[in-house]
């Protein structure tokens, strides 16, 4: 039986496909930051997480977060709000936390609006 390398190969195909884009960056620091967020938003999708809401939950809070405390904002916190995860791994953790994962609050939607 041969090695399977399709998962690695999917996982790094976006990368590859936005690696000639990146050669247009108009600056080193532009390059750098590219490189952050991308990181930031690969990480997000490995963690099960929503990638923008991810990125807007942690570009709201890091200004109100002692430097001490960053590691809650990490992608595998157990303190990452639901409306950041997706929603199987919302259904498997939900008992994990206090935080019960509403998914019709997440969506702006009530019971009186159906």
């Amino acid at each position: 039986m041969g090695l399977e390398h399709s998962l690695a190969e999917r996982s790094i195909k976006p990368f590859v496909i936005g690696r000639k884009n990146w050669l247009f960056s108009c600056s080193p620091k532009g390059a750098e930051t590219s490189a952050v967020i991308y990181s930031i938003i690969e990480t997000a999708k490995e963690n099960h997480l929503k990638p923008y809401e991810y990125l807007k939950y942690i570009l709201e809070s890091m200004p109100n977060t002692a430097p001490e405390r960053y590691y809650t904002l990490l992608p595998w916190s157990k303190e990452i709000p639901c409306r950041c995860k997706l929603k199987e791994q919302t259904d498997s953790t939900a008992g994990d936390n206090d935080e019960s994962c509403d998914h019709a609050s997440d969506a702006g939607l009530n019971d009186s609006e159906n």
